[in-house]
């Protein structure tokens, strides 16, 4: 058995729920949006999560071996 220093999947999907935790349910969110940031934010940090979430569910599937049908 050998072992990585990379994340395995299922680790990387948690952090990215931590991620996404931190910025939508922190209760700092009432502050930041108190900001008057532009209306696309939340739209911008909503495409990084959906892009952290295929590039590691991209990784995942090279790392595992396609199987014959």
């Amino acid at each position: 058995m050998t072992t990585s220093s990379k994340l395995p999947g299922r680790d990387r999907a948690v952090l990215l729920g931590l991620l996404v935790l931190a910025l939508f349910a922190n209760p700092t969110i009432s502050w930041w949006l108190d900001t008057a940031p532009p209306w696309y934010l939340p739209y911008l940090l909503w495409l990084a999560v959906i892009v952290l979430a295929a590039w590691q569910n991209r990784a995942r599937g090279q790392r595992q071996p396609h199987h014959e049908r």
